[in-house]
């Protein structure tokens, strides 16, 4: 029998014909369904399929190579698979094209917490991607590089501008990039799009829940782009259209959550869309774009939690009648269920019908109203030569968010001089008469340690934390209302750990709500703000100084930027210490549980029995000496402040 011998020409030249023929485009939808597996960490452990997620399809097949798109946004409802598809995008990216890759949080944190819980067991669990990239550790997880040397993923964070300069890129992704924030260098969004500069076919995609608007950096972003939105179609007669919040929400009647649904938007239809029919039609849509004039580099799409089949349409009207009318709560439901950013008030009402309508409620300036049981102080501390002072207003608190301003007062002179601390420890142990003509000491008093940081400390350690806590405002509009201050630095610059005591408030969000509660009248809606006879021009002129403006800003190294951002502005000679000071209250109140416990009746009707049961009196203390009605402008007898550390120091 004869030997059969290869031409080794032949070999040769299919070898060369291999190496020369380039690979087929990489095509991410099939490539997540032969290498993406989920651990029992998902919610849908098991391989990934393009049927469950068929939104996906065209996201991931703009983000392919081959697609001219080259600035893809991504904003939606929290929870709906943003990260699955930023993944796919960024591992079969990496393992199939190669190259340098970067994938930005808003901060270190969020990128490392990211890179273990989520990167690291889709590297683990694909057998293609440990070909790639080996056994990933935690000292690696910064810095993911390819065994071969073709290439890397670099994880880093906004606030960091070191991580974002020094490297070029052919694709990134930028999560969360409605919380993206300023770092020293200037605007990161911005800085991190330059480190695809230098690519052509650069593919850049930015994924987020949105934020507050206007200056929602995710929605800039969809709005630039193609705006596609997920239809689908009719059970009753086919039309396709999206299923949109305005359209539910005049299908939504609040005595009959249960009943909740859409109806359709085609010509001679009108039917109802109930939840059944959701369930039936949430898989067979496609995405139509609504503004087909972008240009064709930028695609943009909305998505929004109704279509994942995870919350009936149910659900979702009993949970927005929950938060109804108290702005914080709607702000979240707006980002994490709606996937819309929350539009906030950027101006108060005119002050002069807010004083009108004060002063004809006849109710008496200093007597805490019925059914606003709780009470707390914010203090605003002011130094200067000519007319150092504290600030305080004094705020009752009641269920279903509703407050009510008691009275204000300033004491004259310096926080460190110990007359007047002495007068303010005085202040706290006054007893204020409500209605029924009980005797109320206040529950807790917020105190700015913005300024004189030391000086406020030594009299905020007088006081158990239980009755007084130390604030400073964050303008953050990420910012939550409150949070604890992890530490602070002594004088030689030594970390120091707090013991409950101080807290950043979120003055940006806690005003944009004020704002919008001011303009309520009926004095039974949530968030409703009652406010006494008499407080004078001053005080109303003051609570309602600021204004949300568009400003073109540049890095603090002077370099414009080009990025319009939205910041609170006090016009030129106004006020805004009676818009602060009641900020500091509320604080004390979330503190003492008003937010938490603003449904809870049992909890209301106890505090309210207890404090408002009429029993006999107890004389008032006289602080005519040490106090005026405020907010005046007055010059009072200065206590000069000596001079130390007056810099802010906590971190």
């Amino acid at each position: 029998m004869g030997m059969m011998l290869a031409n080794p020409e032949r070999i040769v030249a299919e070898a060369l014909a291999a190496a020369l023929t380039p690979p087929p485009p990489l095509d991410l939808n099939r490539w997540a369904e032969e290498n993406v597996v989920f651990g029992r960490e998902s919610p849908r452990p098991g391989p990934y399929t393009t049927d469950a997620y068929p939104w996906n399809r065209r996201i991931l097949e703009v983000l392919q190579p081959d697609h001219p798109a080259r600035e893809v946004a991504l904003r939606g409802s929290a929870q709906f698979g943003k990260t699955v598809v930023a993944l796919v995008f960024t591992c079969g990216t990496a393992a199939v094209e190669g190259g340098y890759l970067l994938y930005t949080h808003p901060q270190e944190d969020n990128a490392k917490r990211w890179a273990k819980t989520k990167l690291r067991p889709m590297l683990r669990q694909s057998t293609a991607l440990r070909s790639v990239f080996g056994e990933v550790d935690d000292n690696s997880l910064s810095y993911i590089a390819r065994r071969d040397g073709q290439g890397a993923i670099q994880i880093s964070g906004a606030r960091s501008e070191s991580s974002l300069s020094m490297i070029s890129v052919s694709a990134q992704v930028q999560d969360d990039l409605a919380k993206w924030e300023d770092n020293n260098a200037g605007d990161p969004e911005m800085q991190a799009d330059s480190r695809s500069d230098g690519f052509p076919f650069a593919k850049k995609f930015k994924v987020s829940t949105p934020m507050v608007a206007p200056g929602c950096r995710i929605t800039r972003a969809f709005l630039k782009g193609s705006q596609e939105h997920w239809h689908v179609p009719c059970p009753h007669c086919g039309h396709h259209q999206p299923l949109t919040w305005d359209n539910f929400l005049d299908n939504l009647r609040e005595e009959n959550p249960d009943a909740a649904c859409f109806s359709c938007t085609g010509p001679d239809c009108g039917c109802l869309i109930e939840n059944h029919h959701v369930m039936a039609i949430r898989l067979k849509g496609s995405w139509v774009a609504h503004n087909p004039s972008a240009p064709t580099d930028c695609v943009s799409f909305h998505f929004w939690r109704v279509y994942t089949g995870v919350f009936t349409l149910a659900q979702i009207a009993r949970k927005w009648l929950e938060v109804k009318g108290d702005p914080e709560s709607e702000r979240v439901f707006f980002n994490d269920w709606l996937g819309l950013p929350y539009e906030v008030a950027g101006t108060a009402p005119a002050w002069e019908g807010l004083r009108d309508r004060a002063d004809e409620s006849g109710r008496r300036r200093g007597i805490i109203p019925a059914g606003y049981p709780l009470l707390t102080i914010g203090v605003d501390v002011q130094g200067g030569e000519t007319d150092p002072r504290l600030e305080c207003q004094i705020v009752a608190w009641g269920p279903e968010l509703r407050r009510a301003v008691v009275d204000y007062v300033v004491i004259p002179g310096w926080i460190g001089d110990e007359k007047i601390r002495s007068a303010l420890t005085t202040f706290l142990a006054r007893k204020w008469r409500n209605e029924a003509g009980n005797e109320i000491e206040a529950d807790m008093l917020a105190i700015d340690a913005n300024a004189y940081t030391d000086e406020v400390e030594d009299w905020v350690r007088l006081h158990p934390r239980s009755r007084v806590i130390a604030v400073r405002g964050s303008n953050r509009d990420t910012a939550p209302p409150i949070e604890p201050v992890a530490y602070e630095r002594n004088k030689k610059g030594k970390k120091k750990r707090l013991q409950g005591r101080w807290y950043n408030v979120g003055v940006s969000g806690m005003r944009a709500a004020f704002y919008r509660n001011l303009t309520k009248t009926d004095p039974q809606e949530r968030g409703y703000i009652d406010l006494p006879r008499g407080m004078g021009d001053q005080f109303y002129r003051q609570a309602t100084a600021l204004r949300r403006v568009r400003i073109h800003a540049k890095g603090k190294r002077g370099v414009t930027d080009g990025i319009d951002r939205y910041s609170w502005e006090l016009p030129s000679g106004e006020r805004k210490e009676a818009l602060d000071t009641g900020l500091y209250a509320e604080a004390a109140a979330i503190r003492q549980g008003w937010r938490e416990r603003q449904m809870d009746e049992v909890f209301w009707e106890g505090l309210i029995a207890e404090r408002e049961k009429p029993r006999p009196g107890s004389a008032q203390l006289d602080f005519e000496d040490l106090t005026r009605p405020g907010p005046v402008p007055q010059t009072a007898p200065a206590s000069k402040p000596t001079k130390g550390d007056r810099a802010n120091r906590l971190a």
